[in-house]
C-alpha cells in the first residue's frame, strides 16, 4: 500500500547552510512518487516563502504555515487566518518594543525591521527579502484576514518573553533559533498544527494514519512526528524531536532524506 509522506522544508529538505536542496533529496522524492506514494511539503513557511525550487519538485501538495494553509493538486483546500484582534495586539506590542517581525500571509509576507538593530540583524533582514514574496511592512494595508502566522527576530529576547508569558491560549508560540546569533521564533493559531494538516489530507482521502511518514527537524515538527504512523527526525534535528521519533536518519547534508526513504522501502 502506498504511503503519504510529509516532508518539512528548512534543515530537512533544504540544506540551509548552502540554501539548496541536496540532489539525493530531490531524487528520493521523484523515485517515491514514481513508486506510487504521495508527497506533501509540510512546512512552517507560509505559501509566499515556498519558492520555485520547491514547487518544481514532484509533489502532490503543501501544508503551509504550520497547518493553516493547505494546497492539494494546485488548489487551495483549507485556509484559516489568525484572529485579527489578537494579531493586532501583538503587532502593536512588537512595534512599541522595537522587535522585528514578519506577518506571513496568503500571497505576501510583510517584514517589519526594528530600528535599533545589530549588524547581524541587518544581515538577516537582507537575506529575508530574497526568500520569497516579502515586502516591507509599510506596504501592509491592514488585511489581517490574509495572515496565518507571525515570525519574530530580535536580540531583545526579554521583550518576547514578556509577551509569551501573557499570550492568549488561542495562540501557540515557540522559539526556533533558525538564524545563528538571533532570537527567532513564531506565533501561530493554536487551532492548527502540522499534525492537523496531515489529518485534513488523509481524512479527505480516507487514507490510514499508519501509512503516513513524516520527517522534520524542529519543534514545530513535534506534533506531526509524534502523530504520524512513522515519525522520523533528520540527523541534525532538535534533541527533543529525536527523543520522540520512531527513527533518526542522517543529517540533511548526508543524504538523510534519501536514506530514510530507502530504509522504509519507499524507493
Amino acid at each position: 500500500m502506498r504511503y503519504y509522506i510529509f516532508v518539512d522544508i528548512d534543515w530537512t529538505l533544504l540544506d540551509n547552510n548552502t540554501n539548496s536542496i541536496p540532489a539525493s533529496a530531490a531524487e528520493a522524492i521523484s523515485l517515491a512518487k514514481r513508486n506510487g506514494h504521495k508527497i506533501f511539503l509540510c512546512t512552517g513557511r507560509s505559501l509566499p516563502s515556498v519558492t520555485e525550487n520547491f514547487l518544481q519538485l514532484d509533489i502532490d501538495g503543501i501544508v503551509a504555515a504550520c497547518g493553516g494553509h493547505i494546497i492539494i493538486d494546485g488548489k487551495q483546500e483549507y485556509f484559516c487566518p489568525m484572529p485579527e484582534y489578537l494579531l493586532k495586539a501583538i503587532v502593536e506590542y512588537f512595534i512599541n518594543n522595537d522587535v522585528g517581525f514578519m506577518l506571513e500571509g496568503k500571497k505576501e509576507n510583510y517584514l517589519y525591521c526594528a530600528n535599533d538593530i545589530s549588524e547581524k540583524e541587518k544581515e538577516m533582514n537582507e537575506f529575508l527579502f530574497t526568500d520569497g514574496r516579502i515586502v516591507p511592512f509599510i506596504n501592509f494595508q491592514g488585511n489581517y484576514q490574509d495572515i496565518l502566522k507571525l515570525s519574530f527576530f530580535t536580540l531583545k529576547k526579554e521583550a518576547v518573553d514578556r509577551l509569551m508569558d501573557r499570550l492568549d491560549v488561542q495562540l501557540h508560540a515557540l522559539y526556533d533559533d533558525w538564524y545563528p546569533g538571533i532570537c527567532t521564533g513564531e506565533i501561530t493559531y493554536a487551532r492548527y498544527t502540522k499534525a492537523s494538516g496531515i489529518d485534513f489530507i488523509i481524512s479527505r482521502d480516507n487514507h490510514p494514519l499508519q501509512k503516513v511518514l513524516a520527517i522534520g527537524d524542529s519543534m514545530n515538527d513535534y506534533e506531526m512526528i509524534v502523530h504520524a504512523g512513522i515519525g522520523v527526525a533528520i540527523g541534525n534535528a532538535h534533541p527533543k524531536l529525536k527523543e520522540v521519533a520512531d527513527y533518526v536518519t542522517d543529517a540533511v547534508d548526508a543524504d538523510g532524506l534519501y536514506n530514510c526513504f530507502k530504509k522504509y522501502g519507499l524507493i
